[in-house]
């Protein structure tokens, strides 16, 4: 069974949305460590 090439695409894609969401959720965290001294 041969795979679609186009099917990688959203793959592709979905893989990026979950990175930028990572990377938006860390930076928040970051800031919020930033912000709050007592940790």
């Amino acid at each position: 069974m041969a795979e679609n090439p186009g099917h990688s695409v959203p793959r592709l894609f979905a893989d990026l949305c979950t990175v930028k969401a990572a990377y938006t959720f860390f930076d928040r965290v970051k800031a919020r460590i930033r912000s709050s001294p007592t940790l």
